[in-house]
Parts: C-alpha cells; sequence; structure tokens
C-alpha cells in the first residue's frame, strides 16, 4: 500500500524500484493520467536531492522532443514529480517487442532524440543517461526524451568510458550512449556484457564483436555506430546531430520511417545494465577480452535492477483461455505454454535457455533454443490464447514453430527470406511472425 501523496489520486505502480517509485496517476481537477515519480524511502535525502535536480534540470530545456514536468507536488520532506503520462511505451518496450529495428527505423527515432539533445546542449552540456528506457514514444511512435542523469550516476550499459574513469560528460558521451543504443537495436544485444566494473573495462578498451560480423548489418552503417563506440571522445562524431546526421547518409532516405508505438506496451520491462547507478574510475585490475562465443538470441527480461521508467502504458496480462490463471512474470521470467495444455506457464528465460521457473510446476525441462544467429520470438501462433517459441534462422531463411515445448521435435517449419529481422505481428486470429530486409 503506498503511502497517500495530497493532491493526486495513485491509480496504478508502474514501477516499483529501491529508491524511487513511478506511479500511473491522476492530479487534482485534471482528467488527463500523469506519471508521478517519487522516492521509494521519504528518509532517503539523497534520493530527494536527486530527483529534485533531476526535475529543475527537465525543466530548464523546453523542446517539444524532451519530457518536461508539469507538476510538482509536496511529498513529505521531499518532491513527488508528475510528468506527461505516454502510452506508447518506450524503446525498450518496442525492441523486447520486435528483437531489433531495420536501419531506417532506428534512424527515424535517433533523429529527433538527436535534434532534442542539441537543444539540451545548449542549456544543460549533456544527457548523461541515454538508454532505450529512457527514449519513450507517444502513440504515433515518435520519441521523447527522458531522466537525464544527474552527476555522478549514470548506467554501466551506456556509460561512456571516459566519463567512468573521471572525465567530463559532455555531448561526445552522449554519442558513445547512442552508438550503444545504435548497436543494440540492430543486433538485439548490448556490445558490452557483463557486471558493471567488467562493462565499463570493455568499454574502455573497445572489446566488443564488430557490428559488421552481425549478419544482416550493412558495412557502412557499422562503420558509423563503431566511431560512436571508440573509448576515445575525440575519435567519434563531435555531436548526436552529427552521429545520426552520418547514420543517415548511408541509408536509403525511404525506408527512414518511423516503426510505430509499441504494441500493447509491457507494465515492467527490464534488461540486463539498465540501472542508474553512481558511478567512478574504472578498476585498475579489470581486464578486457574478446567477445566471448556469443550467446546468440534475444533476451527479454532478463534479470537486473529496474531503471525507472516514466511512462509505460499497462494493459494489463494478456488474456487466456478459460480455466487459466496468468501467470506473474517479472524479471528473468516470461509466459509460455510450456506443456501444450492450453495455459501459459512462467518460464526463466536468458536469451538462450528456456526453463520451467519452478522445476515442479511444468513437464517440460530446459530446452536451448539459442544457436548461432537464432533469433527467437514469443507469441500466440495458433490463436488459443497461449503463447509459445517460434525460432527465425536468418542464414538459412527458415522459421520453426516449436507449438509443443514438451516435445520439441514436434515442430512445424516454413521458408523465409534469409538474413532478415523477425518481427512479431500482432492480428485478430493471433499473432504472426514476419520477416523484414534489415
Amino acid at each position: 500500500m503506498s503511502r497517500p501523496l495530497p493532491g493526486s489520486l495513485l491509480l496504478q505502480p508502474l514501477h516499483l524500484g529501491p529508491t524511487t517509485h513511478v506511479w500511473l496517476a491522476r492530479l487534482d481537477g485534471v482528467d488527463e493520467a500523469v506519471v508521478i515519480k517519487r522516492v521509494a524511502d521519504p528518509d532517503d535525502r539523497p534520493a530527494r536531492e536527486r530527483l529534485a535536480s533531476e526535475a529543475e534540470r527537465a525543466a530548464a530545456v523546453v523542446h517539444p522532443d524532451l519530457l518536461r514536468p508539469i507538476a510538482v507536488l509536496v511529498d513529505g520532506p521531499g518532491p513527488a514529480v508528475a510528468y506527461p503520462y505516454l502510452s506508447g511505451g518506450s524503446l525498450r518496450t518496442l525492441l523486447e517487442h520486435r528483437g531489433a529495428l531495420v536501419a531506417g527505423e532506428l534512424v527515424a527515432i535517433l533523429d529527433p532524440v538527436a535534434r532534442a539533445l542539441t537543444a539540451w546542449a545548449a542549456t544543460c552540456d549533456a544527457h548523461g543517461d541515454l538508454k532505450p528506457e529512457n527514449i519513450l514514444l507517444r502513440d504515433d511512435g515518435s520519441p521523447v526524451v527522458a531522466d537525464a542523469a544527474t552527476p555522478g550516476h549514470a548506467t554501466p550499459a551506456y556509460l561512456d568510458p571516459a566519463v567512468a574513469a573521471g572525465g567530463r560528460c559532455s555531448s561526445r558521451s552522449d554519442v558513445f550512449s547512442l552508438g550503444v543504443i545504435a548497436y543494440e537495436a540492430l543486433t538485439g544485444r548490448l556490445p558490452h556484457r557483463g557486471p558493471p566494473a567488467e562493462v565499463v573495462a570493455l568499454a574502455a578498451a573497445g572489446a566488443h564483436r564488430d557490428l559488421a560480423s552481425w549478419p544482416g548489418v550493412d558495412l557502412a552503417m557499422a562503420r558509423v555506430v563503431e566511431s560512436a563506440l571508440a573509448p576515445e571522445p575525440a575519435r567519434r562524431p563531435a555531436s548526436p546531430a552529427a552521429f545520426v546526421g552520418a547514420l543517415a547518409a548511408v541509408v536509403e532516405p525511404m525506408t527512414i520511417v518511423l516503426p510505430g508505438p509499441t504494441p500493447g506496451a509491457p507494465r515492467n520491462v527490464t534488461r540486463p545494465g539498465t540501472e542508474t547507478l553512481e558511478f567512478g574510475p574504472r578498476p585498475p585490475d579489470a581486464t578486457a577480452t574478446d567477445d566471448p562465443a556469443p550467446r546468440w538470441g534475444w533476451v527479454l527480461g532478463a534479470s537486473a535492477s529496474a531503471a525507472a521508467v516514466l511512462a509505460l502504458a499497462f494493459l494489463g496480462p494478456p488474456e487466456e483461455p478459460s480455466g487459466c490463471t496468468p501467470p506473474t512474470v517479472g524479471p528473468g521470467t516470461v509466459a509460455v505454454d510450456l506443456d501444450a495444455d492450453g495455459c501459459d506457464d512462467l518460464a526463466r528465460w536468458d536469451g538462450v535457455v528456456l526453463a520451467p521457473a519452478d522445476d515442479l510446476a511444468a513437464s517440460a525441462g530446459r530446452l536451448r533454443l539459442g544457436g548461432p544467429g537464432v533469433q527467437i520470438r514469443f507469441g500466440d501462433w495458433d490463436g488459443d490464447g497461449a503463447t509459445t517459441v517460434a525460432a527465425y534462422e536468418p542464414e538459412v531463411g527458415l522459421v520453426r514453430y516449436l507449438d509443443d515445448l514438451a516435445d520439441p521435435t514436434n515442430e512445424r517449419t516454413e521458408d523465409a527470406a534469409p538474413g532478415g529481422v523477425a518481427v512479431v505481428v500482432e492480428d485478430g486470429d493471433g499473432d504472426r511472425l514476419e520477416v523484414r530486409r534489415r
């Protein structure tokens, strides 16, 4: 039960993190829903100060694609900040739904982001905490930039290694973050993975799988993204606008189209390394290594401390067949029909292995779904209300549907275009898998 907040009606929690809580709410006398961000513990003075600083910075810059607070409420000894509610999800929810974007869609999203960051830099220098969670989407799929970092805080997976080592956060720091976002959006994978200190060390060494080696990624596009990931700021494009301009120059103009909002944007979506943390210099003993043998595929809901996401649509759990109890999905788990009984079960999913969340609750065992180049997608392929698995192999242009996970040898296949991206498309008779060219 949340503590009351005078001047508002708290409707639904969107995110309950260790330091901040985010609620869908209504302000007194206002019909439109808003999102309210408040500290989890009113006695946590550093958290109160960070929230107040974040609101002040967000209010300082006026731009249509920057999220600005619309009200500040008194919340005990500190503030609670109200923001507009955007029901299109975020770039994170879109990537979780799609797995990856084609190059033109990526440019269409990053172009308004770069223009917003240009306006931001004129007043506040750098954003400092760009990540898919902080690129929100309107109903038409157009982006809005949110949640600029307070000094000394950022998300390790997207953090400029020069800043982590004590350097100044600048526009080139935001370019690095955009480079990570671009890499992730094109492949479905972060370039640097592991615990925070290891992630920063790998980024500082430039140690990651070259984007050009991923199937279907254009060489010219890969070179531009790799330039943004240079460990030394001076080797990167000078600004977000310069980076996105270089991306646009290698993409066919007719393909630069917004991908749209996230269909049925989920309430809580987390991803490894998406927590905003206090950071300091890189540990001197951290050793960069070559990118390990990749655990290919698509990571859905892998465990991590959730970053506060300001504007995720809450549409409730998907409908299930009569007599089924929908499982409660959290970090590192998915709802999927493991035993072909027409009801979704709770399963652990790390991007490669699917296993029952409770080994006693389902008859299915551990299934290794990942493999070289395989893209895993979850959907209701036969319209029975339960979720099963499809695996797209871009190297050979084949889609495999595993409708009965209790018997993975019982599968149906269909031919598809090679070298593409598998996208889940919703229609009235269930989901379908569509392979799109990169």
